[in-house]
């Protein structure tokens, strides 16, 4: 463990004082469960990105899809043909 040495100057006395890093540290115990949290949250994360963006290019995808059905189904293109029998 690193130190940081201090030295203080008051009425001619010289003080040292130790003071560590402050540091963020991890033990095996304390970062796989940490790791595992993260990761599920990642993976749902994606999984929703995922639907959403799947749900988004449908949705144009039907949008646009919506005009062809309509010049399809169209009346203005076909002829009808009316029959009628006369009644003996």
């Amino acid at each position: 463990m690193k130190y940081r040495v201090t030295k203080h100057k008051k009425k001619k006395l010289l003080l040292e004082t130790y003071k560590p890093k402050k540091r963020i540290e991890f033990s095996k115990e304390r970062a796989v469960p940490l790791i595992l949290r993260v990761g599920g949250m990642l993976a749902v994360l994606g999984g929703l990105l995922g639907f959403w963006a799947s749900s988004l290019l449908m949705l144009i995808k039907g949008a646009f899809g919506v005009e062809e059905r309509v010049r399809r189904f169209s009346l203005n293109n076909k002829i009808i043909e009316i029959r009628v029998r006369k009644g003996t």
